[in-house]
């Protein structure tokens, strides 16, 4: 796959699910999407594909919302000495803030390639933020694809 194709492609697996507004749905079809569908024009070695999981209540300018997200960063080959085109595949489950999802905090967790993929679940399934949220539907699933540099 070409990397501006990634969100069309990420988009088609996650929504013919339909339990895609699950957390941990759309964090592992992030992960099953990473595992399997390499991007063609970025080097997996030099940390051109790695995936990011974060969470925890924002206020980036449309009100407060806590936010589980897992992004996949793709640097294409071209782009290896200029930080402009550093592009993100992110996914984010949204859930109206409460005093409960503030209590789990904020935090994140890389995985810059596929041999830590195994260990980078095992840390997203041990986060009191998935553990409270995986089968809580959220209230809005926002999917992007943009550059980040």
């Amino acid at each position: 796959m070409k990397s501006h194709k990634a969100k069309d492609e990420f988009e088609k697996l996650l929504f013919a699910q339909d339990d895609h507004a699950f957390p941990l749905v759309m964090v592992n079809t992030m992960l099953r999407f990473y595992n399997s569908v390499r991007v063609d024009d970025c080097i997996l070695e030099n940390e051109g594909d790695m995936l990011l999981f974060q969470w925890g209540t924002y206020d980036w300018g449309q009100g407060r919302w806590f936010r589980l997200n897992i992004t996949r960063q793709i640097i294409p080959q071209h782009a290896e000495d200029d930080d402009d085109e550093i592009f993100q595949l992110s996914a984010t489950a949204k859930f109206h803030p409460s005093a409960e999802l503030d209590a789990l905090g904020f935090g994140n967790q890389w995985c810059s390639s596929l041999d830590e993929l195994a260990d980078f679940f095992a840390f997203i399934a041990t986060t009191a933020a998935i553990q409270r949220l995986h089968t809580e539907p959220c209230a809005e699933v926002e999917i992007e694809y943009s550059c980040a540099g």
